[in-house]
């Protein structure tokens, strides 16, 4: 079962969550980033789900000398819902 690792950093006062199959600190080389936001009628939770399931179905698919981070966040405009 692959592990996601996930961190929440603070960007312009917005939660930000960075996902990812490596732990932050053993991330080197190229990284590709795909950014998600809900829009209104959307959750946080969801997109959340959906974030996890990116990274767990990249790491599935074998060894890449790319990482992948997806990254969540809720537009200020929208508000957290979860």
């Amino acid at each position: 079962m692959t592990m996601v690792s996930r961190r929440t950093v603070a960007v312009a006062g917005l939660p930000v969550h960075v996902f990812s199959q490596t732990a932050y600190a053993d991330i080197s080389g190229k990284v590709v980033v795909l950014f998600f936001l809900h829009g209104r009628g959307g959750s946080a939770h969801k997109i959340e789900e959906k974030a996890e399931s990116i990274v767990k179905y990249v790491a599935e698919k074998g060894h890449s000398e790319i990482n992948l981070l997806v990254v969540t966040f809720v537009s200020i405009v929208i508000g957290a819902k979860n």
